[in-house]
């Protein structure tokens, strides 16, 4: 009998997961002109999902609605939570995939305030954590990030190294 509720269980947090994945997909365009409209609507997810992990890449959108408002200090509110909660957690590649996340906000928010060579470890962090993750289809973006990382600190052979293995990620 374990067998079988363990199970649902498993089937249901991939089930809560999807969702949000499929919710990504659709607010992801969203993001950048209508960051309020994300905030609310992660919010009132955020308290129907019954699986922490999903909840936790809830905090992580919410985190990234709230920079592109320029509420930083409330997007490390966030960032906080998820880690802290990462932490608590046994290493899945959902997890890795969640300090993915992490660590290319942090690198994100550290670039707008011109901490460059402080993104540039957030970025390489959020890329070996993606590696072992399940999301390899965000590979080109965090890779991207590194990237335009390196170049803004003058490193443009580094940057262009990253450009094109952002290209082999497809």
């Amino acid at each position: 009998m374990c067998v079988i509720s363990c199970g649902e269980k498993q089937k249901r947090s991939f089930n809560a997961f999807d969702t949000y994945l499929q919710f990504y997909q659709e607010v992801n365009d969203s993001l950048s002109k209508n960051p309020r409209y994300v905030c609310a609507e992660a919010q009132k997810r955020m308290t129907a999902t019954t699986d922490s992990t999903t909840y936790y890449h809830y905090v992580m959108l919410l985190a990234k609605a709230y920079m592109f408002r320029s509420d930083m200090d409330s997007a490390a509110v966030c960032m906080n939570q998820a880690e802290a909660y990462c932490h608590r957690n046994a290493p899945t590649p959902q997890i890795s995939d969640l300090y993915a996340d992490i660590y290319n906000m942090r690198g994100n928010v550290l670039a707008r305030q011109a901490l460059v060579d402080s993104a540039v470890i957030c970025f390489s962090k959020a890329l070996n954590y993606r590696l072992n993750g399940d999301r390899k289809e965000v590979l080109p973006d965090i890779s991207i990030n590194l990237a335009d990382a390196y170049v803004r600190t003058g490193q443009y052979d580094k940057g262009a190294l990253w450009y094109r293995k952002s290209l082999s990620f497809f």
